[in-house]
């Protein structure tokens, strides 16, 4: 039996180092010929309420009409995506129109921030394009600006109305890091969905991988289950099973639709497997098949509260460190919330099946007395 336990774990252990191999090549393979980025800084120095440049901007070209996924990042050099909250545009004496402008100089997107990382789908016939950063200082510029614009400058304007232009900074200097990034949002969508399946089952194979040390470590304990455990884990993993499909029926039908954007696909297809997962494992343990005869449960229910309490660690780092959530939505790190549900679940169900499972064993020891 400890023979089949290490090829198992061996088995294990190839499939993870596989899979985190296929991570890079996909990311490769995903550089299509219609993707790029573009990165650049440059230091904005405000004096006397003037702007030592008006524009600043980087040329790009696409070769096939498209809809595209436009990463915009506007941020401070030091500053992190997290921390454009706080960036305070008084303090940087000036506002950031950004402009994308194709050959004839006509604007096919634009926006207005202080600081910002964002991004947008927008459709790109091939040609010439234009990126454009201009900066304002003056509330009566900015507005005659605005309304020479025909894109989504007019909206955007409405994010700055609380801002005191008078207020801004007389004199400022400000190094900028600017990173621009284009690529076909289908190919985008695809990637990431490829990107998931693969650190879905990296974690599940490392989850399986400590959990095989774990119990080997432990001696020749053989597992057995009867019949009656058999049948109620095929029934748990069909209940899972129909979870799961239910799950990624409206969750496909909500992507179909575009209302799922950048790293939320990740957060709630991660959520959907976790949520089948812990209604399988719910299920069998609340009818008494998840552990085996043999040996005893206390190992397993150890190795749970292991895997709670490591996550649990992860969850609070990256709140701590503000990531989360990022420009108010959830980022690909709500995983380990998942994963800490998931186990916490199960610990609790089997906290309370041996609660239960005792109290017939007690009152049968007080009749014999």
């Amino acid at each position: 039996m400890k023979k089949r336990s290490c090829v198992k774990l061996v088995v294990i252990i190839v499939l993870f180092v596989l899979t985190i191999l296929a991570m890079p090549l996909v990311l490769m393979k995903g550089e299509s010929p219609e993707s790029g980025e573009i990165r650049s800084r440059n230091t904005i120095t405000v004096k006397g309420g003037i702007p030592d440049q008006q524009v600043f901007f980087r040329d790009f070209h696409i070769d096939r009409a498209d809809d595209y996924r436009l990463g915009i990042s506007i941020l401070p050099v030091g500053v992190r995506a997290d921390g454009v909250p706080d960036v305070n545009p008084e303090d940087l004496g000036f506002i950031t129109a950004f402009l994308i402008t194709n050959e004839n100089d006509e604007v096919v997107y634009s926006s207005v921030q202080s600081a910002a990382y964002w991004d947008s789908v927008v459709y790109l016939e091939a040609g010439d394009y234009r990126t454009a950063y201009m900066y304002f200082t003056l509330d009566e510029e900015f507005q005659s600006f605005a309304q020479a614009q025909l894109c989504s400058i007019a909206e955007s304007y409405r994010m700055t109305e609380d801002i005191g232009f008078e207020n801004f900074a007389a004199d400022s200097s400000t190094e900028f890091e600017y990173i621009f990034s284009y690529r076909p949002a289908e190919a985008n969508s695809a990637e990431n969905t490829i990107i998931v399946v693969l650190s879905l089952i990296e974690v599940m194979l490392l989850i399986f991988l400590v959990r095989e040390i774990f119990l080997l470590s432990g001696g020749n304990n053989e597992k057995k289950y009867d019949e009656r455990q058999l049948l109620e884990q095929g029934r748990g993993s069909r209940l899972g099973f129909l979870t799961l499909l239910a799950e990624l029926t409206i969750l496909m039908a909500f992507d179909s639709t575009g209302l799922i954007e950048g790293e939320m696909d990740i957060v709630l297809y991660g959520c959907s497997l976790f949520i089948s997962l812990t209604v399988y494992a719910v299920y069998c343990i609340w009818h008494e098949s998840y552990f085996s005869i043999g040996p005893d449960s206390k190992g397993v229910v150890i190795f749970m509260v292991f895997v709670f309490l490591f996550n649990l660690l992860i969850c609070i780092v990256n709140g701590w460190n503000g990531l989360l959530i990022v420009n108010g939505k959830p980022t690909f790190r709500f995983i380990n919330v998942f994963c800490c549900g998931t186990f916490l679940a199960m610990f609790v169900a089997s906290l309370i099946r041996m609660v239960l499972s005792r109290r017939p064993e007690s009152s049968e020891e007080e009749e014999d007395e």
